[in-house]
């Protein structure tokens, strides 16, 4: 298993520095020496948003990369592990998304509760981007519950411009080199995803699109929404749709969004894949992955292991929509979890 230590013994003035800015840095992690890594094309790997055992995501956080098929109450079906320790805002993980960055290189994306964001490549584990919505200007308080990275696409745009979804109110931009960012207010913004040259975020009462300039977001039209949408909380990619839709997550029901469908954009995901409480969802194209913890909390683990409702040891795939299989990592809390595919679409 390949494991990286976010900072490590990186002293709290590197982590202070990093807090403060917005352009691209190469910070070495500290850590073990990785072990031999998983051949990706053998190997279909699921990323966790770990959040740790105690309630406040402090003790043993991580992002972890788990083989699909190992048995998830062994170490060995970890993969790659991101250790990331609580402290200058790196507390309380939201959110992991795997990208590829304009220059070729594979990231990985992070937010967290406590306020910063930031990408990490991959495998190596180094801190090349990071940014501290603390000091945004968007507001007062901050919760970044999502993390984006606009693509480079030839001939149209140069790419590498981060977007967070602030659940204390805002899509926060960042241009590439600028230390100001761009503050765009959604009530509950919690999740932003780049599709088809447009940015999308899902607030609490339904979806928003923004043309991306170089320098700021433009946004399109009206919100978009559905009859009882109430507590937007995930956007993800639909690799299944040809059109390139969306599975979008409400407190009550989880939706497919196909955004060049008009006012049939919508439609409700029924059945066991459906229903309340995803907190996240994705696909590679076929199985989808699902975290559900107001079902799942503490099932099949010692008792409380998990403090929050919101963290699950579980994690749900689905066929269709008939459940696949249930996997149980005993000792993880998890917040949300997706297949790990490096493109878009």
């Amino acid at each position: 298993m390949q494991r990286r230590k976010a900072f490590g013994p990186i002293i709290a003035t590197a982590a202070l520095v990093l807090a403060t800015l917005t352009v691209p840095l190469a910070v070495r992690a500290e850590g073990p020496a990785p072990a031999t890594a998983v051949p990706e094309a053998a190997v279909d790997l699921i990323a966790v948003v770990d959040q740790g055992p105690r309630g406040n995501g402090y003790d043993g956080q991580k992002i972890q990369f788990l083989k699909r098929d190992a048995d998830w109450r062994t170490d060995a079906a970890a993969a790659w592990t991101l250790d990331i320790p609580g402290e200058y805002g790196w507390g309380h993980v939201t959110d992991v998304k795997t990208r590829i960055a304009p220059n070729g290189d594979q990231v990985v994306l992070v937010s967290a509760g406590g306020g910063m964001v930031g990408a990490f490549t991959y495998p190596g584990g180094d801190l090349v981007w990071s940014a501290d919505t603390r000091r945004s200007g968007c507001g007062k308080e901050h919760n970044p519950h999502s993390i984006e990275l606009i693509p480079r696409v030839p001939g149209v745009r140069d790419g590498g411009q981060y977007v967070v979804a602030d659940s204390k109110g805002y899509v926060i931009y960042y241009p590439v080199g600028v230390k100001k960012p761009k503050c765009k207010k959604v009530a509950s913004a919690h999740g932003v995803l780049y599709s088809d040259g447009r940015l999308w975020a899902v607030g609490y009462n339904g979806l928003f699109q923004y043309d991306i300039l170089v320098d700021d977001l433009r946004k399109v039209g009206r919100m978009l929404t559905v009859k009882g949408f109430q507590g937007g909380h995930d956007l993800a990619p639909d690799r299944g749709s040809a059109r390139h839709g969306f599975w979008v997550t409400d407190h009550n029901r989880l939706y497919t969004f196909d955004k060049y469908a008009g006012d049939s954009r919508f439609k409700v995901v029924r059945g066991p894949k459906g229903g309340s409480c995803v907190k996240s969802v994705g696909d590679r194209g076929g199985e989808v992955a699902e975290t559900r913890p107001c079902r799942t909390n503490g099932m099949g683990a010692p008792a409380q292991r998990c403090q929050e409702k919101y963290q699950t040891h579980v994690v749900d795939f689905y066929t269709g929509n008939a459940r696949a299989e249930r996997k149980l990592r005993p000792a993880g809390c998890f917040y949300k979890a997706r297949p790990v595919v490096w493109d878009y679409y």
